[in-house]
């Protein structure tokens, strides 16, 4: 499962250039289908109530430059599309 896997979602946040958390239940699919089941059997009240559950095991923030990060992308594309091309401060990154 890629959500357990701390490589996969540090290239993640870095690719991204955003934050990307772990929860300590990586089960979500599961969770969601019995969160929804217990808002409608009244189990919960809301959605809102359904959040104070959720905990956080891991969290994975950008280590890479925008410039950086953008780099990744094109090289981890370059496999699967060619002749791409991106401007970036008037600079080009070709994959």
């Amino acid at each position: 499962m890629a959500s357990r896997s701390n490589w996969f979602l540090q290239f993640l946040a870095d690719l991204l250039n955003i934050p990307v958390e772990r929860p300590q239940l990586t089960e979500t699919t599961a969770l969601g289908a019995a969160c929804l089941a217990g808002v409608q059997l009244g189990v919960f009240d809301s959605l809102t109530d359904i959040q104070k559950y959720w905990q956080r095991d891991a969290l994975f923030t950008p280590r890479l430059s925008a410039g950086s990060a953008l780099y990744l992308a094109c090289d981890s594309l370059s496999g699967y599309v060619t002749g791409l091309v991106i401007e970036v401060n008037g600079g080009q990154l070709m994959a």
